[in-house]
């Protein structure tokens, strides 16, 4: 009885091929012997084939067959393509291989017998086919060389598609490769510099020529990443039309010439248009040349923009140009891509006969006013550094680089009838850098000098200034008063605070003055801001952020952790607190914070100073160079490296009211504000500045009970 569930048949036993000739086949069939379906799969055996050499040196037909029943039979087809072992002619054994997975497999052997074919090509294989690399680096191409023949094969190994002078040891290899062997060899190409290497992809060739033999071949790519830059540059940026006057003044106007030019040091070849952009309001015409410039590596292409604008008869104009070079290919970086470039466009009058018809006509407006020489000039003539409000808010002092102190009548900044300059009550020979009103009937003024003198003036009496000096050059930063009006603190660059007594002022006669201040205390930081917090006890601030509190009376210090620590560009730049809410302490930083204390808890027990707000965003994160608290403490002004000047309405509990979380601006302008005052009078707030450009400003905004901390009633 017959055991086995396979059982195959070969239609021939032996079967002659001829390699290039036709193809020669045999049947082979499978019977299913088992008592279930079954399918059948079958392979051809050779000794000595290449796995991955040519796997299709016989085709099949079919390649799997369908399940079959118990009994039936299956019938492959299988013919012979190629000589299984590239060069070889002989005789082999092939083995057919038959399998199931559901009933194993069943072997089979026949004789193959092979003439002898054509020359077998060398086999040619590139392991790595696509390379990157940047100009001035080395690419190594390996080559991998097999000789499927019999015989001794003499090789002539060609790299085509790379420049030539790109190749080492040149673009042709010659070498023996004996049957059967396989070797390996590299070609080594070094880049050149970046304006010598083109950006492509080059796709190159490996061709292996026999001497008895067909060819072969392999082809790759290399991709040249781009690289390098293009700079783009003005050699004139700022013109002039004309060029000089002339008495032509009713001709049209003419074209500017610019001189651009694009200097292409990258290996990507591209072009470039030019787009320009100005202000709306100038009318202009340009003219670029050529409109699309081609750009060659290692080439400057010059590139001509003529500019037209209209030409007023009194004024002239600036116009700013934002030209802007775009490359067409964007994987090229662009050096000063964008241009800013100015056109100074004269008026057709020249200004010298402009300005003498408005001297005529400015002193004829000058001789018919009030304005008259018999008023003296008033105001400063420098950046102003201080200004303070009066109790009664009628006045107004300020201190000056001028070396000035001014006194000014506040209701004249509202009525243009009313004369706002009372005239100066202090010149010295060093700019003023404080002053401070003496808080008890206001009747007295300490002036802080860059020189370090402090002065203290009678606005009453017109006396000589008493002087008070400790260290020449040590510059006052700033004063204050102690609510007594008894003594007087000043800060100094030096690091510095010294405290001085103020002495008693006969009605005549003279007057001592000690050269030595009562008590002193020295920092390791420039002192740039005082106030009076509590009963006894001076808050002080100054560079690096520092914030200290120190109690004259008992002579201690304590430190009070400022929330951002800052480097040697960090400063305090102002503290002020107020009168009658003495615990309520204001900073004011370089770095554009405005932080609120209540420093209750550090004063009258162990607990840490209490910040109860902070903002950055009131001047536009630019330097608070100064604020000021209101007596009742009800407002906040601060003025910034903005040119803004800022009232802050607080509630009761001394953070700012929620519905003036953003402030209320006061004022703009374009250069910073160094100081600033707030007072109450009656239903207005009164803020004072005073500004780099010389001038005092007093504005005015109604009181706002909504804040719920002022009442109007008060």
């Amino acid at each position: 009885m017959n055991t086995k569930l396979i059982q195959a048949s070969l239609s021939a036993q032996v079967v002659n091929f001829q390699p290039g000739g036709a193809a020669a086949g045999f049947e082979v069939l499978v019977d299913n012997y088992s008592d279930r379906f079954a399918t059948f799969q079958l392979e051809v055996l050779a000794p000595g084939a290449h796995e991955t050499g040519n796997p299709s040196w016989y085709r099949l037909s079919p390649e799997v067959a369908a399940k079959k029943p118990p009994g039936d039979r299956t019938r492959f087809v299988v013919e012979i393509l190629d000589s299984p072992v590239p060069g070889f002619s002989g005789s082999m054994n092939l083995t057919v291989r038959i399998f199931s997975l559901e009933l194993g497999e069943e072997r089979k052997v026949l004789r193959l017998v092979l003439g002898k074919g054509a020359d077998v090509p060398i086999r040619v294989d590139l392991p790595v086919q696509r390379f990157e690399a940047h100009p001035l680096e080395q690419v190594n191409i390996p080559v991998s060389l097999e000789n499927q023949g019999q015989d001794l094969a003499l090789l002539i190994v060609t790299l085509t598609g790379i420049p030539p002078d790109w190749i080492e040891s040149g673009p042709e290899q010659r070498l023996q490769l004996k049957a059967s062997a396989s070797t390996e060899l590299t070609f080594r190409c070094q880049l050149p510099e970046t304006i010598r290497t083109l950006s492509q992809v080059y796709s190159f060739t490996v061709q292996v020529i026999q001497a008895q033999g067909p060819s072969s071949q392999a082809t790759g790519l290399l991709q040249v990443v781009p690289q390098g830059t293009v700079e783009f540059t003005c050699l004139q940026t700022q013109q002039q039309y004309p060029q000089r006057w002339g008495i032509w003044w009713w001709r049209a106007p003419v074209l500017t010439p610019f001189p651009l030019q694009l200097r292409n040091d990258s290996n990507v070849i591209s072009t470039v248009r030019i787009n320009i952009e100005t202000e709306s309001r100038h009318r202009c015409i340009f003219q670029v040349l050529p409109d699309d410039a081609p750009l060659k590596p290692g080439e400057v292409t010059p590139i001509d923009l003529g500019v037209r604008v209209r030409r007023y008869w009194w004024r002239g104009q600036s116009v700013l140009l934002q030209v802007q070079s775009q490359v067409a290919d964007a994987r090229i970086n662009v050096l000063n891509d964008t241009l800013l470039l100015k056109l100074k466009v004269l008026p057709r009058i020249h200004p010298a006969v402009q300005l003498l018809w408005l001297a005529l006509i400015l002193y004829g407006l000058w001789w018919a006013s009030w304005l008259n020489p018999a008023s003296p000039l008033f105001g400063h003539r420098g950046a102003v550094n201080a200004v303070q409000l009066s109790g009664t808010s009628d006045q107004a002092v300020s201190a000056s680089d001028d070396q000035t102190v001014i006194q000014w009548w506040v209701p004249g900044f509202f009525n243009p009838f009313l004369k706002q300059y009372i005239g100066p009550i202090l010149q010295d020979r060093k700019a003023v850098r404080v002053v401070r009103l003496r808080p008890i009937d206001n009747n007295w003024l300490a002036a802080g000098l860059e020189n370090g003198e402090i002065k203290l003036q009678s606005l009453e009496v017109a006396r000589k200034p008493l002087t008070f000096a400790y260290q020449v050059d040590d510059r006052v930063l700033d004063l204050r008063f102690t609510r007594d009006a008894r003594t007087l603190f000043s800060a100094h660059g030096s690091g510095r605070v010294l405290q001085w007594q103020i002495p008693y002022v006969p009605e005549a006669g003279p007057i001592s003055v000690s050269s030595q201040p009562l008590q002193q205390k020295r920092f390791d930081f420039a002192v740039y801001g005082l106030a009076i917090v509590g009963d006894q006890t001076l808050a002080i601030g100054g560079r690096f952020n520092q914030l200290t509190l120190w109690n004259w009376e008992k002579d201690e210090v304590q430190p009070v952790a400022y929330p951002r620590p800052g480097g040697q560009d960090a400063y305090l730049t102002s503290l002020t607190s107020a009168e009658f809410r003495p615990y309520l302490l204001v900073t004011a930083d370089n770095q554009g914070y405005i932080t609120l204390w209540n420093l209750r808890p550090c004063l009258m027990g162990d607990q840490p100073c209490e910040v109860l707000d902070e903002w950055q965003d009131g001047h536009g994160k630019k330097p608070v160079r100064s604020v000021a608290l209101s007596p009742e403490g009800c407002y906040l002004s601060s003025g910034g490296a903005d040119g803004r000047v800022v009232l802050w309405p607080l509630s009761a509990d001394g953070r700012r009211a929620s519905r003036f979380m953003q402030g209320i601006e006061l004022m703009q302008v374009a250069k910073p504000f160094n100081s600033v005052d707030v007072r109450v009078a009656h239903q207005d707030v009164l803020v004072v500045g005073g500004n780099e450009d010389w001038q005092v400003r007093v504005v005015r905004s109604s009181r706002l009970p909504a804040a719920l901390c002022d009442v109007t009633d008060r």
